[in-house]
C-alpha cells in the first residue's frame, strides 16, 4: 500500500507542473547544502524547485502525459540526485541564469572536467624538492630563483575526463578552482519540446552571426529570383528601372527619363557618321619627332678611353 505522504507529494509534484509553462530536470548530485539553499533563495521569485525521490517524480511525469504530452520523455534525463524546477521563464533565459550563478569549486578526484583544466606557465610558490607533484601530472618546470616555474600552458585533463588524484593535489595547492558548484539544468520540457543541455548551452554571439548570414543568403537568392517583399523591393525597383531604360533607349523609345540619353546618343553617332563621310573633318593628330642624337665629339670620345684604361690599370 502507498503511503499517503508519497500520494501528497506526487500530486504536489503534478501541480507544479500544471501550473507552469517549464518543467526541468536539475541535477543536485554532490551539491553542498548551503550554495543549493542561496540558489534556491536566488530563484524564488522566477522559478520554484522541489527535492524529491526519483520513483515520485517518474509517477507524477507518468500521471502528467495525458495533460502535458511529451513529459514522460524527462524519465530519461533523471540522474542520480534530480530535482524538479518548474518556471513560466523562457527556458534559455532559464539555462543561462542558472550557469550564471554557478561558482567556482576546488577539484575533487574522481569528479568529471567541465571543461579543459589548464596549469599556466610562470613563477611559483613552490620549493625544488616539490618538482616531482608538477612531473606526476605531465607539467614541464625549471627551477628560476629557487622556485618551480612552469614553463609553458599545460593541459593536465580534458573536458569530459575525470579528474585524477594527483591533479587534484596539484590544483588545490596551486589555487585553481576547476569546478562549478551550482545546480545543472540537464533538460527542460516546454509545449511538448525537450530541450536538452547541449540545446540549451547556446553560444549567442555564434548565433546571431549564424542568423545574419542566412538572412543575407536568403536576400540574396530573392533578390536573384526577384521575389517581392519588404526587404526586396527597395533593391527589386531601381534594378527594374535601370533594366526597363536601357531597353528603352535601346530600343528608341522616347519618355521623359530617354529623351535625354537617346539625344546624347544621336548625337555621338551623327558625328561619327559625318568624320566617316568626310575624312577631312577628322581632328589632326600632331606626330612628334626625335631629335637625332648627336654624335659624341672627339674629345669626349678620347676622354672615355683614357678612363677606362684607368680603371682597368687600377683593377687589373
Amino acid at each position: 500500500m502507498v503511503k499517503e505522504w508519497k500520494k501528497k507529494e506526487v500530486e504536489y509534484l503534478k501541480s507544479l507542473m500544471k501550473n507552469n509553462k517549464v518543467i526541468a530536470i536539475v541535477d543536485i548530485f554532490k551539491l553542498p547544502a548551503l550554495p543549493f539553499q542561496r540558489m534556491r533563495k536566488s530563484l524564488k521569485d522566477k522559478a520554484v524547485i522541489r527535492v524529491a525521490k526519483k520513483t515520485l517524480i517518474k509517477r507524477a511525469l507518468e500521471e502528467m502525459k495525458n495533460e502535458k504530452p511529451g513529459i514522460e520523455k524527462l524519465e530519461e534525463k533523471l540522474g542520480i540526485e534530480p530535482a524538479i524546477l518548474v518556471t513560466n521563464d523562457n527556458p534559455f533565459r532559464l539555462y543561462k541564469l542558472l550557469e550564471k550563478n554557478k561558482s567556482p569549486a576546488p577539484a575533487v578526484p574522481g569528479a568529471i572536467a567541465p571543461k579543459d583544466i589548464v596549469v599556466p606557465a610562470g613563477l611559483t610558490d613552490f620549493p625544488p624538492m616539490q618538482i616531482p607533484m608538477f612531473k606526476k601530472v605531465g607539467v614541464k618546470t625549471k627551477v628560476n630563483q629557487g622556485k618551480i616555474e612552469v614553463l609553458e600552458d599545460t593541459v593536465v585533463t580534458k573536458a569530459g575526463e575525470t579528474i585524477t588524484p594527483e591533479v587534484a593535489e596539484l590544483l588545490n595547492k596551486l589555487g585553481i578552482e576547476p569546478l562549478e558548484i551550482g545546480l545543472d539544468l540537464v533538460a527542460a520540457y516546454e509545449d511538448g519540446i525537450i530541450y536538452t543541455k547541449d540545446i540549451l548551452s547556446v553560444d549567442e554571439e555564434q548565433y546571431k552571426e549564424d542568423l545574419l548570414n542566412a538572412y543575407l543568403k536568403a536576400l540574396g537568392f530573392a533578390l536573384e529570383i526577384a521575389y517581392p517583399t519588404k526587404e526586396t523591393l527597395e533593391h527589386l525597383l531601381p534594378k527594374a528601372f535601370r533594366e526597363a531604360k536601357a531597353i528603352a533607349i535601346e530600343t528608341g523609345y522616347i519618355s521623359k527619363d530617354t529623351i535625354e540619353d537617346l539625344i546624347i546618343d544621336a548625337v555621338i553617332k551623327a558625328n561619327t557618321l559625318d568624320i566617316t563621310l568626310n575624312p577631312d573633318k577628322a581632328p589632326k593628330v600632331e606626330q612628334i619627332q626625335e631629335t637625332p642624337k648627336e654624335e659624341p665629339k672627339q674629345e669626349e670620345k678620347k676622354q672615355e678611353v683614357d678612363a677606362a684604361a684607368g680603371l682597368a690599370a687600377l683593377f687589373g
